[in-house]
């Protein structure tokens, strides 16, 4: 990470490169993987670093490899870095679902609902994956000025559906006046 382009991955290895970034925490704790931005297009599922499903116990980790215990430590060792490969494998097969990710310039802001919803044409969005080229319809890759997020699912299907709701219930003079609407407010989405 941050060496020179000729000793790691860069945007000018390929006429497209799509990084996959899942297991960017430091090597000193233990990550293997890398945050630096260096392809045309780089995905930061869950933010990058940790992985959901990945924080499950041992026995949940043997069970997910069918009882063989060499295949469940290598997942406990390793189970962030290996779902980049895990992901594309999941992206490979559209009926299922699209890995959908949003150009944010952080986690935090595309947490917060903070970066542009999908354009029609996917302009500030791209598919993760085996068709993370197909909008491009054949042009020259850019650059993109920032990283692409989205949130996953702890099992394959890997894709999970992003919503954004904003709710106001009163923004009236009168309310703002005795403080705020006061009450409880509950929301449940299937």
């Amino acid at each position: 990470e941050y060496t020179h382009p000729s000793v790691r991955l860069d945007e000018t290895d390929a006429y497209y490169v799509d990084v996959i970034h899942t297991d960017a925490r430091p090597l000193m704790s233990f990550g293997l993987g890398m945050w630096q931005r260096c392809g045309h297009s780089d995905f930061y599922p869950n933010g990058g670093l940790i992985m959901s499903g990945c924080e499950e116990g041992i026995m949940s980790h043997v069970a997910e490899e069918k009882g063989n215990w060499a295949y469940a430590l290598r997942r406990i060792l390793s189970c962030n870095h290996i779902r980049a490969y895990e992901y594309f494998i999941d992206s490979i097969n559209p009926k299922t679902c699209q890995m959908i990710a949003v150009e944010c310039d952080s986690w935090e802001n595309f947490q917060n609902g903070q970066c542009q919803n999908c354009k029609e044409n996917m302009g500030n969005c791209d598919l993760l994956g085996f068709y993370a080229f197909a909008y491009l319809n054949g042009t020259k890759a850019q650059k993109r000025p920032h990283g692409l997020y989205l949130h996953t699912n702890e099992k394959s299907p890997f894709c999970a559906t992003h919503y954004r709701v904003t709710i106001v219930l009163s923004d009236t003079l009168q309310s703002l006046r005795q403080g705020g609407d006061r009450g409880n407010f509950r929301m449940i989405l299937n």
